[in-house]
């Protein structure tokens, strides 16, 4: 079923819209030397092509046929953790940035720190998923880093 999902999205692929603040994120982790990627439950075909037609600098990139459990299970998170040369002793310190409910209750269950973006759901239901933080687009989590 992924296959053809994979293929049915690689040819009838369109670009999604980027969302503020992924371009300054993605340059500071690679100035600080922070590892970072993407654990999505989306297909990684269509992960693949976004990262390269946004041209972004994503090293690692898990989508949803990468699990055995998908995302509100922690796997994709652990998963992702692993690869980046994380330990479980590591993971109360990393933050995983979501905007859907599935994904912040997987970080969350992960022992990871969920910080809610809302381009799907509201601050309530992020931060009732188990959202520390909440804001509008990952721009605003980018100056919030900055500031502190």
């Amino acid at each position: 079923m992924y296959i053809l999902k994979d293929k049915h999205l690689d040819i009838h692929f369109k670009v999604p819209k980027l969302l503020p603040g992924v371009r300054e994120f993605t340059a500071l982790l690679t100035k600080e030397k922070i590892p970072y990627g993407i654990a999505s439950n989306a297909t990684k075909q269509f992960l693949k092509n976004s990262v390269h037609y946004l041209e972004l600098n994503f090293p690692i990139v898990f989508g949803v046929q990468d699990y055995i459990k998908p995302k509100p299970a922690p796997e994709a998170y652990i998963t992702l953790a692993s690869a980046l040369g994380f330990h479980q002793n590591d993971f109360k310190d990393i933050w995983v940035f979501e905007d859907s409910l599935t994904g912040t209750r997987a970080a969350k269950l992960a022992g990871m720190v969920p910080i809610g973006i809302t381009t799907q759901f509201s601050e309530e239901e992020l931060k009732e998923a188990g959202s520390v933080l909440v804001f509008p687009t990952l721009l605003e989590a980018y100056e919030y880093l900055l500031e502190d």
